[in-house]
């Protein structure tokens, strides 16, 4: 994918138009927007007639730290007109309040399907905010991490839930603890949603209970990284999922887990793959880097031999779980 840095602060609209005309690119990269709105609007309505731009990338411009945070929904008004804009980059913008004509906005095009909003201050716009994105017939992902909508979360998630296209769900990193299992409950209502990013929320204990409720729905993948769980929580949790005919992959990396429980779990997914039908199994996967940050709190070593990987591997090919510790 060929990507255009387009920096607004120093190029002129006569240059934009001829680079994305020559279908070269398929990434747009837009920094300092903030220094002339008008011109990004202009660039945007450009893009919108582009039939080779997939991608146009506006992270970290900080729209709300210049006061233009207001431009984006014009922004987002221009980039609906695309036909073949697929995703569509506005972490870190501070958008806050308008982060729900923004959804709005980009809910309006048939072409979108991705929309990270993570890191925008939306805060008590989270539940607007879903409900526009929810609105969509196209959009199958949604980034709202880092927005601290800790007791919106449950509105959030139910909001989100209702989609029919919404497919992916990253609310990681939005203080969420005592309400996820609301959380998890507004999930599970519904059958669109499969995967779920729920990583460094303080699940902790209450981890347990989410991994009953999404283990018993239609969600395949969920990520439980940073959470603090500690042993016997990770142990259960990897139980439970284990055991689950709809969980395929699950992540519970960068918790307090210490290498022999890594083989416990190792044992009970080996355990639980020979007793369930192989159907419904493709692949089981010890990753060995991702608990390194666990152990190394211990002071152990991360070793995992590369032929055990490999025999773990070869032995249950016919696994559907991605185990990720």
């Amino acid at each position: 994918m060929a990507v255009l840095n387009i920096n607004i602060e120093d190029i002129t609209l006569e240059t934009v138009i001829a680079q994305i005309n020559s279908g070269d690119f398929s990434h747009i990269d837009l920094s300092n927007i903030h220094k002339n709105i008008g011109l990004t609007i202009e660039i945007c309505n450009i893009i919108a007639k582009s039939p080779s731009i997939t991608f146009v990338d506006m992270g970290d411009n900080r729209l709300g730290e210049y006061d233009v945070a207001n431009a984006a929904v014009a922004i987002a008004q221009a980039l609906a007109k695309s036909t073949s804009t697929k995703s569509v980059n506005l972490e870190g913008n501070e958008l806050e309040e308008h982060a729900v004509a923004v959804a709005e906005a980009l809910a309006e095009c048939p072409f979108i399907t991705c929309v990270n909003m993570a890191h925008n201050g939306i805060h008590k716009y989270s539940i607007a905010t879903a409900e526009a994105l929810a609105k969509s017939a196209s959009i199958t992902y949604v980034n709202m991490a880092g927005n601290e909508i800790h007791k919106y979360s449950i509105a959030t998630a139910e909001a989100l839930a209702k989609s029919t296209s919404i497919k992916s769900v990253n609310l990681a990193d939005n203080l969420i603890c005592k309400y996820s299992i609301g959380m998890a409950n507004a999930f599970a209502k519904f059958a669109s949603i499969t995967h779920i990013d729920i990583s460094n929320n303080g699940l902790q204990e209450d981890a347990i209970t989410v991994a009953e409720i999404f283990a018993s729905s239609s969600i395949e993948s969920v990520d439980m990284r940073h959470n603090g769980l500690k042993e016997e929580v990770a142990l259960t949790v990897a139980e439970i999922f284990a055991r689950s005919f709809s969980i395929k992959s699950f992540n519970i990396s960068h918790n307090q887990v210490r290498e022999d429980t890594i083989y416990r779990i190792q044992e009970l997914f080996t355990a639980e793959a020979g007793k369930c039908d192989t159907n419904l199994y493709k692949l089981l996967f010890i990753e060995v880097n991702a608990y390194e940050h666990g152990i190394a709190k211990l002071g152990c070593h991360a070793i995992q031999p590369e032929n055990e990987i490999a025999t773990i591997i070869g032995e249950y090919a016919d696994s559907s779980v991605e185990l990720i510790i």
